[in-house]
């Protein structure tokens, strides 16, 4: 779930109305997407590092709404990711990248272990610009379809470092957040090329990992925004065994 901003607009009631939902829901397991605070409530205006209540402080929080264990991934920038749970958290490896395949947010994979099983978790929130991460001339790059490259860059080194590094994936329960990229299970609405670059993150996925596209398995002959408007650029993953379940 994408919170955009470190629960942008929830400073102002200390966060009661989120953790009231959170609680409503009752979830065993969450993954915050932006799980920083980076502005002051509802504005542009820069908190000082010393104002921001998260990322630190996500272990009083997530106790709000009765998941005692947190975990953050691996993060360069303002734009991490963070598990709470009611189970522990295992870390198994936090994924920023390395020259010159930098993640530009920074991912991680955790083990939790439910009923017996053992959970593989995967939080990532790839590159969401049309200009290719660092570059200096954005038109150029976005011409280039930079953004795009970048991304798919970005989906193999996490996924090689990840559930390629398992010989039985297709057997385990593996789950991944993925974002900021078309799908062209849903070409039928933006109707693009099919060589489309857009689709490269989305295909390195289909083509090269076990993982099932829960919405598009769960939903076949519907479309499915995640914008609020004609795109799906948000994403849940799981392996075969986990979406059975």
């Amino acid at each position: 779930w994408n919170i955009q901003n470190g629960m942008w607009c929830g400073q102002d009631d200390n966060y009661e109305k989120f953790t009231t939902w959170v609680k409503q829901q009752d979830p065993d397991i969450c993954v915050w997407c932006e799980a920083q605070s980076i502005y002051k409530n509802g504005t542009a205006d820069p908190l000082d590092s010393q104002e921001r209540f998260l990322v630190d402080n996500w272990g009083v929080l997530a106790k709000r709404y009765g998941h005692p264990y947190w975990y953050i991934g691996g993060h360069r920038d303002n734009y991490p990711q963070v598990i709470t749970s009611k189970y522990p958290i295992e870390n198994i490896k936090k994924i920023i990248g390395e020259e010159p395949n930098q993640v530009a947010h920074g991912a991680g994979w955790a083990k939790i272990i439910v009923d017996e099983k053992v959970l593989n978790i995967v939080t990532l929130h790839t590159w969401p610009q049309q200009w290719a991460f660092r570059t200096e001339d954005q038109e150029a790059s976005k011409a280039e379809n930079g953004g795009d490259k970048y991304r798919r860059m970005e989906i193999e080194y996490i996924c090689k470092h990840t559930i390629g590094t398992s010989t039985n994936a297709t057997n385990e329960y593996w789950m991944m957040g993925a974002f900021n990229s078309r799908n062209r299970t849903d070409n039928a609405i933006y109707r693009y090329p099919e060589d489309s670059p857009k689709f490269l993150t989305q295909d390195y996925i289909a083509q090269e990992t076990p993982y099932v596209d829960v919405i598009a398995k769960k939903y076949p002959n519907e479309f499915k925004t995640t914008t609020g408007k004609e795109a799906r650029i948000d994403y849940v993953y799981c392996t075969q065994p986990l979406f059975d379940i």
